[in-house]
This record gives C-alpha cells, sequence and structure tokens, in this order.
C-alpha cells in the first residue's frame, strides 16, 4: 500500500503530494494509521511525528461535533504515549453533547437526535480496549504492542470477561508502588 511521506521531520500524508487538498482536509485522515484495525507498521518516532503532524489540525475535544471523531484521536495519543490527550479525547464521549436523556443514547453527532449510532459506542469500546491497554490483535493472540497508559485521575482500568479466542480474560490497567502503569491479563 502506497502511503506517502514528507522529508524531514518525516510525517505521513492523507493524499499524495500532488493532491490539491483544503487545509481543513490536511492530516485528518492521518490518524486512522494507528487504529488497531490497520497499525499500520512503522518506527516510533515516524508515529510520534505523524501524531504531533495531525493532532493540531483535530482541533479540541469540544470543537468535534461527531462521536466517531473521538475514539481515533484518543487511542492515537495513547499508542504514542500522550497520557493527557489520551483522557482529554476519552472524555469528549461524555462532554461532545453525543449522549443523549433520557437513556443516555448516543448520537453521530452533538445536533442530531436521531437513534442509536452504533460506531460511536463501538470507537468508545475500543478506546478502552485497545486505547489505554496497548493490546492488539497478532497472530500469537491479544498481545501488549503498545504500552498501557492511565489517565492521572484514574486508579486502574478493569475490564472484566473479554472473550477472544475461546478463552475469558479479565484485563486489568493499573499502578504499581513506584506509580509506573501496569498491564495484566488474567485468564478465567
Amino acid at each position: 500500500m502506497y502511503v506517502p511521506t514528507t522529508g524531514a521531520p518525516q510525517h505521513h500524508l492523507p493524499f499524495d503530494p500532488t493532491v490539491q487538498v483544503d487545509a481543513d482536509d490536511a492530516g485528518g485522515s492521518v490518524v486512522l494509521l494507528s487504529l488497531p484495525s490497520l497499525d499500520l507498521p512503522m518506527s516510533e518516532q515516524l508515529r510520534r511525528s505523524d501524531f504531533e503532524y495531525t493532532m493540531p489540525r483535530r482541533g479540541r475535544p469540544e470543537d468535534v461535533s461527531n462521536s466517531m471523531g473521538l475514539a481515533p484521536n484518543s487511542i492515537t495519543a495513547a499508542t504514542v504515549g500522550d497520557t493527557v490527550d489520551a483522557a482529554k479525547w476519552f472524555q469528549g464521549n461524555f462532554s461532545s453533547g453525543t449522549l443523549k436523556p433520557p437513556f443516555n443514547v448516543r448520537t453521530e453527532t452533538a445536533s442530531n437526535n436521531t437513534g442509536y449510532f452504533l460506531t460511536g459506542s463501538g470507537g468508545y469500546i475500543q478506546n478502552l480496549l485497545y486505547g489505554f491497554t496497548g493490546l492488539r490483535i497478532r497472530e500469537p493472540g491479544l498481545v501488549e504492542a503498545y504500552p498501557p497508559v492511565l489517565p492521572a485521575e484514574w486508579k486502574s482500568l478493569t475490564l472484566e470477561n473479554i472473550a477472544f479466542r475461546g478463552q475469558i480474560y479479565d484485563v486489568v490497567v493499573s499502578r504499581d508502588e513506584a506509580g509506573r502503569v501496569r498491564l495484566a491479563r488474567l485468564q478465567r
């Protein structure tokens, strides 16, 4: 697959350099290269450069009006170890106006009030399972591909009854005595 890059400092581009794009569109799809379903192999430095190129163009969580835009930003931040941005974008799931009363049904955008937007909820779950834990699905199984992150105000994160390839796990992200974030997969 051809994914164009720039010169130094190198980062991926959303389009071939010969394609004219609106400045508002520049970088938007680059964040998707870190999502678990693609997780494009690249150096740590290139992944960090993609993050630094993309995130200023994404704005702030309170400016994102659709629930699908929140999870990719948080997962990407967690993947590069930026706990502050990962937590900020994750919090957008609750503050962006896409949860509608009386049942906290998720809509696609803050301005619509239609139905239940499953893709946004799926992104929220992916954010927990893949973003904060750093887990990815690989040939050997569910592996710790990236270091786990935990928002500063959280003591731990426990995901119970994760079913994968016939096994049931509890996944726990917590801080040890020294404050380092650790991941444990406990088979049931």
